[in-house]
């Protein structure tokens, strides 16, 4: 036969004796069995084969050629050493033939177990065995041979889901049983406590995952919780790709202009917002309002703004822009991306105030990277601790606490409606915590604990009452 390829079979004994022949890649092992009795006439039993590297039978109807491997080594097994294990995953079920030395645990690692649409790790699995929730495999169960078991076999799977609730910062584990759970019946599970958490989003992408998507074909089980307003829509006109979808797209909060690339498959190109600025890859959606409109240029724009929030050392944005930009428009955008009062905030390059109606260009004609600090205009400065940071707001004797906790609720994107589910405290110098009220003045609560101070600094934390 012209052309044909032929694979070789060496059967070699534990002996040492050995005997070769060539094979059509048509060929069966069980045909190969056959041959194997043939020349090794002692042991007339039929025997299965057993490849060491994925730790599998080979399927007896299987033709040769199916092996991966260019050179493999099998262990012809006799009959009496396997056993049939039956997992079931749903409505789904798998037979899977296995040594009986083998571990359970082992059998997670079989390839066989993705035709129950299984994409995870072995680590994420829970079996139980039979028919009763609880018999759930411990470790050292996991740890026992097939041969421990009495026959027949059946392990039911369920796999075991990290869901974080993003508002209060809590983790939850949820396990489900059948591959065709979707999305929306993971939001309506006993766990997740709430009807107000109507999203779920994958920690690597931040895109809110379709409600009627199959949790089971994500290929992972790491997945973020998220409320309404946890949630913005960005939509993308794209002149230069018409691939690249331009509808609206929903979002976490936290997602960055990084992810709306990645997620929107542009590979080449930047976004426009507000035909003015290019914010930064790294720039949170949470600074802007939504809906968010983003137009994709082919090339960025030239000049490159960085502004500090000198209230909040830590706390910076980066934009591209055009050298006609004004400063009042930098400071605007600034403010923005921020997430802060422009009434109580001024810009300032080099430390010193600017004229608002000069472009970069008359300010610095030949730069094209500037650096601008953003500096408080009032007289006070206070602290604010909420879901495990710090934040320096300032702030005027006048304010009151309710104000203070509005500007991080802005930056949380948390509704006024939620104001009554919160409570601000005051952290005093010996770490003591005063309960206040909402409507409480700054100017009277320094009164009342710092009357001997002339400008203390208020450390205050607010945080979320326990149901």
């Amino acid at each position: 036969m012209q052309g044909s390829v032929f694979y070789a079979v060496t059967l070699r004994t534990k002996e040492g004796q050995e005997q070769k022949s060539l094979f059509h890649p048509t060929t069966k092992w069980q045909n190969i069995d056959i041959w194997r009795k043939t020349h090794l006439q002692q042991i007339d039993s039929s025997c299965v084969f057993w490849n060491q590297n994925n730790k599998t039978i080979v399927d007896e109807n299987q033709s040769i050629s199916m092996l991966e491997e260019n050179s493999i080594a099998l262990d012809g097994i006799s009959q009496d050493q396997i056993r049939d294990v039956t997992f079931l995953f749903g409505s789904k079920t798998q037979v899977i033939r296995a040594l009986k030395s083998i571990r359970i645990h082992d059998l997670l690692n079989n390839g066989n177990l993705q035709q129950l649409n299984l994409h995870v790790s072995p680590k994420d699995c829970i079996l139980m065995l039979g028919e009763s929730d609880d018999q759930i495999l411990s470790t050292s169960d996991m740890q026992k041979s097939l041969e421990e078991y009495v026959q027949p076999i059946q392990f039911r799977i369920s796999v075991k889901f990290n869901v974080f609730q993003y508002d209060i910062q809590r983790n939850i584990e949820i396990r489900i049983t059948d591959s065709d759970i979707t999305v929306d019946q993971v939001l309506h599970m006993k766990e997740i406590t709430s009807d107000a958490y109507k999203y779920l989003t994958s920690s690597d992408r931040n895109i809110i995952i379709a409600n009627d998507q199959k949790i089971a074909d994500l290929n992972q089980t790491e997945f973020i919780v998220l409320k309404e307003n946890e949630t913005c829509y960005v939509s993308i006109e794209n002149s230069i790709d018409a691939q690249v979808d331009g509808s609206n797209t929903r979002y976490a909060i936290f997602a960055t202009i990084a992810d709306v690339l990645k997620n929107s498959n542009i590979s080449v190109g930047y976004l426009l917002h507000s035909n003015d600025f290019v914010p930064s890859a790294e720039t949170k959606l949470t600074s802007f309002i939504s809906p968010i409109q983003f137009q994709v240029i082919k090339d960025n724009l030239p000049i490159v703004v960085t502004i500090v929030n000198m209230e909040q050392g830590n706390c910076s944005i980066t934009f591209n822009c055009s050298n006609s930009i004004t400063v009042e428009r930098i400071f605007k955008i600034s403010c923005e991306l921020l997430n802060v009062d422009q009434r109580h905030y001024c810009l300032k390059h080099n430390d010193s105030e600017i004229d608002v109606e000069m472009s970069l260009e008359d300010l610095e004609p030949a730069l094209n990277n500037f650096h601008f600090q953003l500096s408080s205009t009032l007289d006070m400065k206070c602290s604010i601790r909420y879901n495990n940071e710090t934040f320096r707001l300032p702030c005027s004797k006048d304010a009151t606490t309710m104000d203070l906790a509005k500007e991080i609720f802005q930056k949380f994107h948390i509704s006024d409606e939620e104001i009554h589910q919160f409570e601000i405290q005051l952290i005093l110098n010996d770490d003591t915590k005063s309960a206040l009220d909402m409507d409480l003045a700054i100017e009277d609560i320094i009164s009342l604990h710092f009357e001997n101070e002339e400008t203390p600094i208020l450390l205050f934390e607010l945080t979320k009452k326990v149901e």
